[in-house]
């Protein structure tokens, strides 16, 4: 910020502003110095950002200007569209998907025959297994436990109030 001054030549403005001032007005003489900084450093802030708003908005002017001559009724989609499928069809097909461009309906070449008509053979038979079936696997499994065991099963007698540190059950 001070670029034209040294270190000797603020020094040498301070203490002329300690004499002339006096030590008991220079808290408040600095104060409003800083205070004229703060508002010049403002003003200066606001005149750059309106600058700088009328240069974009002169910018986007001759861009879009710009812009409008290059294209210059040119349709990118559509001259692809027209070198892709000339004559529609491709088109006309994803519009209506039940309708053939070239051939009308897309059911005509099948056979409508009724449901009834068509002949359905016997459902296979699944073979399921009895529980005689079903003995020897579980004997070998062992016999049957509760997947949960309810907490008053493992309690035999009275538990005491306090276990001393060090004492292990």
């Amino acid at each position: 910020m001070f670029d034209f001054l040294s270190w000797a030549h603020i020094a040498v403005i301070a203490a002329a502003a300690l004499i002339f001032i006096g030590p008991k007005d220079m808290p408040v003489a600095i104060r409003s110095i800083t205070g004229m900084i703060k508002k010049a450093r403002k003003m200066a802030g606001e005149f750059q950002g309106q600058m700088d708003d009328l240069v974009k908005e002169a910018n986007l002017h001759e861009v879009r200007d710009s812009i409008a001559e290059l294209r210059g009724g040119l349709d990118v989609r559509k001259q692809i569209g027209k070198m892709i499928d000339p004559d529609r069809t491709i088109r006309s097909a994803f519009e209506d998907p039940m309708t053939s461009a070239t051939t009308g309906s897309v059911m005509t070449g099948l056979d409508r025959t009724g449901v009834e008509a068509v002949a359905v053979g016997e459902f296979p038979e699944y073979q399921i297994e009895r529980p005689e079936d079903l003995e020897p696997a579980v004997a070998e499994a062992g016999p049957m436990r509760p997947s949960f065991v309810p907490p008053t099963i493992g309690l035999t007698g009275q538990r005491p109030a306090f276990i001393p540190p060090g004492i292990r059950r």
